[in-house]
This record gives structure tokens, sequence and C-alpha cells, in this order.
């Protein structure tokens, strides 16, 4: 029997505020795969949909994507759409359209036995799963049938290990002195059917969409499964791109460039360029140098010994100092200063990092952040409870006079 009705995604929240109102993304709906255990007519608006809650989290293990809006995202659409369950058909076919002024764009669903495919391509339960969920997720906002026919193709020709390298470059990893390094590679299309690969400065080596996929999967999964591209030696990857082997100093160019391009380096590039864009975007915000007056002549306790730049905070209490100290990893790797006068000063306070993974940068602008809002943080963080208001500050024009302006290189 084939069933036909108009549906409404309620997309996952991407924050838990109970009073954002959740996106949705509605398409019309023809299928003969039996719905009836996900969707109920009961769910149905005033408008005639039946509504889908796309956020509501699993206890499954199967992983889709390492975001986790998508990774939810993914797995509901698989459940709803993909997944093999005990009253499906072995020609299962789907329709997902969505209707515009301009026209009309379609996704066809058709499975053969164990085989599954996607506007006639082939794909595995995977991709399609995270596929419909970009494409539905994009029909929330767009409203031309050309943008989607475009998402559409794009969607389909590629895999997700392809698409993900694109949009974040190929991970990647090699052994230096016996240490690994979790390196990023520069991923492009160079036609429809090749992708290319920045192996060194400026000399790119090209692979087929199979090829392309297969490489990535073994660095963005752990995959083992190809003994041409799992764990291999930068002069192996190199042959195998380029079908021929690298001279000496190819390969040292090679790692060199690698190891520029290392995982820790691009993300302290990063988090520092968030910490550059506060000091630009918000008033509250100023990228100090701790090497300048009015900074220089304070006792600054347990800064870094390498790095110089501070965030200086206007809060509703006062003035606060964010800086590094000489920690290189878990969740304290900055303190904090709050300035009762220009000789005195509350501190250094310790805030944890829920996640000890985060940079040096991106903890200084969450602490950041948060003391924006210290009359707020006080009742969060128990080692600023006793802050009081301060009438001190810092005038603007010895701020201005104390910006980093250094260009720091992380490579």
């Amino acid at each position: 029997m084939v069933m036909k009705m108009k549906i409404k995604v309620m997309l996952p929240r991407v924050r838990t505020d109970r009073e954002i109102t959740n996106e949705t993304s509605s398409f019309l709906c023809k299928t003969n795969r039996d719905l009836r255990y996900s969707l109920s007519r009961r769910d149905k608006n005033h408008f005639g949909e039946i509504t889908f809650n796309a956020g509501r989290s699993s206890s499954s293990k199967k992983t889709f994507h390492e975001n986790r809006y998508w990774n939810i995202f993914a797995y509901r659409m698989y459940d709803l759409f993909v997944r093999t369950h005990d009253n499906a058909k072995s020609n299962e076919m789907t329709w997902i359209t969505f209707r515009y002024s301009n026209g009309d764009s379609s996704v066809m669903l058709r499975k053969d036995g164990s085989s599954i495919f996607m506007n006639g391509v082939k794909k595995n339960q995977n991709d399609i799963a995270i596929a419909l969920a970009k494409i539905i997720a994009f029909g929330a906002h767009n409203r031309d049938a050309q943008a989607m026919n475009a998402y559409i193709e794009r969607n389909v020709t590629y895999s997700a290990n392809v698409l993900y390298a694109l949009e974040n470059r190929t991970p990647y990893w090699l052994f230096v002195d016996g240490t690994q390094h979790n390196v990023k590679i520069n991923t492009t299309l160079i036609s429809r059917d090749e992708v290319a690969f920045e192996v060194s400065e400026n000399v790119w080596g090209s692979l087929s969409l199979d090829d392309a996929n297969t490489f990535i999967d073994c660095y963005r999964h752990n995959s083992k499964r190809s003994r041409k591209w799992a764990n291999i030696s930068p002069s192996n990857l190199w042959f195998n791109m380029f079908s021929n082997h690298a001279t000496d100093d190819q390969e040292a160019l090679m790692k060199a460039w690698l190891m520029q391009n290392r995982t820790d380096v691009i993300v302290e590039e990063r988090a520092f360029h968030l910490l550059q864009d506060m000091d630009k975007n918000y008033d509250e915000f100023t990228l100090v140098d701790l090497r300048k007056e009015p900074f220089s002549t304070m006792n600054i306790a347990e800064k870094s010994n390498t790095l110089n730049f501070a965030m200086h905070v206007k809060g509703s209490l006062g003035d606060w100092l964010v800086y590094p100290n000489s920690r290189s990893s878990g969740t304290q790797r900055c303190k904090a200063l709050f300035f009762q006068s220009k000789d005195t000063v509350n501190g250094p306070f310790c805030i944890d990092d829920i996640n000890g993974k985060n940079v040096v940068g991106d903890q200084i602008a969450t602490r950041a952040m948060l003391l924006k809002s210290d009359t707020v943080a006080k009742s969060m963080v128990s080692t600023l409870r006793d802050i009081g208001r301060s009438s001190f500050r810092i005038p603007d024009r010895q701020l201005k006079k104390a910006k980093f302006t250094e260009k720091l290189t992380w490579r």
C-alpha cells in the first residue's frame, strides 16, 4: 500500500534553551514503506502535516557523524526511512518532495534487496541517513527549487566522507621520532569525479571519488579495511597519489608541510582568531599585551613564560584580566584576576573548563564571556562568590595603548 502524507520535521536543537522555538522543515512524502511505528496520524497539526521530532535522542551506539547535532538527526532519518525493520519490504520506495513557487525538488529512495539507492545512485545506509538529514535541514531555510536541486545533487553525488573533507579538510596522521601527529590536508574538487589533496606546499595529488572516500574513511573513522590506505607513511601516501616515489627532498618538504598543518596547531590558530574577533566586535573585550603598561608593572602570578597576550574584560562589577598560565593541557590553562585598584587585585582565580581538551585560546574565550556577566558568574562559580563591586576601571586610552598587535606563529 502506498501512503501519501505531509511531514513537518522538528529539527534538533542546537541549544537546550526551552524558550527557543524549534526549527522545522516540511515536505511531501509518498512511500510503500511501513511508517506506522515511527509516525502517528494523531500528531497531525491544523495544516494536515504529521509532525516528527528529529531531535529526540537515542540510546543507539550507531555513529553517523562526529557532531552531536548531525549524529542525532541522521539516526532519526535512518530509523524513519532507511533501517530494515520487521515489516520492511525488499522493494521499498520513498519519494520526498519539497514544493516551491518555481518548481519541485525531489529525493527518491529505492531498496533492492539489501542495496539502497538515492536518486539512482547506490550508497551505504549511513551516507543516506546523513544526506537526508542535511537535505531536510537545508529545506528549513531554502525557498528556491534550483538551490535545493543543486544541494540534493551534491549530497547524492558525494559520500559523507568526501563532503566532510571538503568542509573540514582531510584528517591524516604521521609519526615523527616515534610520536603520532594528527594533521589536516587541504581538500578540493577538481572535477565532478576527482578530489585533490595538498600533500605538500602547492603540490596537489588527485584521486577518484572511490579512492578518496576510502582514504578519508581510514583516518576519519580509523578504518583498517584498506591495506592500500590505512596507516600509510608519507612516502607511501605520495606514491599512492602520484604513482612514483618521492625523492628525499620531496619527502622532507612533504613532512615539513604536514607538520605545519597539525590539528593542534590549526585549533590553536582558530582559537586565537576567536580572541581577535571578540576584541574587534565587542566593546567589553580588549586583547592586551602583558609586556605593555599598565600590565607590565603588575605582579601577575603564574602567567605563561611564552604567551604574552591576555583578555581584558569589562564586567558589571569591575575589570577582569584572563591570561594563559604555563600549563600545556588540562582544564585550567588560564587564570583570572579582578581589579580592586591599579595596585590591588583579587586572585588569581581558577575556573574549570568542562572539556579538558579545549586549547588555551578557547579556555580564555569561554572565561571572558562568563566574566562579562560577572554578576551571574558569581552565583555559578564558587571561587568568585566573595567578589564585590569595584569603582576602579582601567582607562580606555591605556587599554588602547596596551593592545596586543604581535603576529603569533603557532606552526
